[in-house]
């Protein structure tokens, strides 16, 4: 656990130099990635709760150099824990801070919708993930299937997280239109 919160902190306050040395990149891919796939499904809460900032600081950091790295973490891990019938509340909780926290960056956003969703025979995990958060809003969590897993104050507490996702995912499309119309009139 010490290893994760120090890769945590190095990923978190790297400098751009260091990010951008491909050496380092091709060390994330090699070793982190399959490391934090497994963390990610652990049931100890301090271990899956740093693999899900890490893999929020890869995508807000990376996302260029991962864009398969990020894929299978969105669709294998983030979404599909979204979607069970048997992830837990606090996993749960994870995944959606984890896309509040790539909503808040505007480019990362547009790059989700381009690197994923406007290619012909390929997943479009923005627009999955959109489906799925409105149904998360809405009162998914509700209903019988998970009934043993989630109270209901804890179902009203992931919409409310959910809502607060889609309220930054918009905010970071407004921001990108913005920026993009600044720089149309110069």
């Amino acid at each position: 656990m010490i290893i994760l919160e120090l890769l945590l902190t190095v990923l978190d306050t790297a400098g751009p130099v260091f990010l951008s040395k491909k050496e380092f990149t091709q060390a994330i891919q090699d070793n982190l990635v399959p490391s934090l796939l497994e963390n990610s499904l652990s049931t100890e809460k301090a271990v899956f709760s740093l693999s899900f900032g890490i893999v929020g600081i890869l995508v807000s950091n990376f996302r260029e150099n991962l864009k398969t790295e990020i894929a299978v973490f969105m669709e294998n891990i983030l979404i599909r824990i979204l979607e069970s019938t048997n992830s837990n509340f606090s996993h749960r909780v994870y995944c959606l801070r984890v896309f509040r926290k790539i909503f808040t960056l505007p480019r990362a956003v547009i790059e989700l919708f381009v690197n994923y969703d406007c290619f012909m025979n390929q997943t479009c995990i923005l627009e999955h993930l959109v489906v799925l958060l409105a149904k998360i809003s809405q009162g998914k969590y509700l209903k019988q299937e998970y009934v043993n897993l989630i109270t209901s104050d804890q179902a009203t507490e992931l919409s409310a997280l959910t809502i607060s996702s889609v309220s930054e995912l918009m905010k970071g499309l407004s921001a990108f239109v913005f920026e993009c119309d600044k720089l149309e009139e110069k």
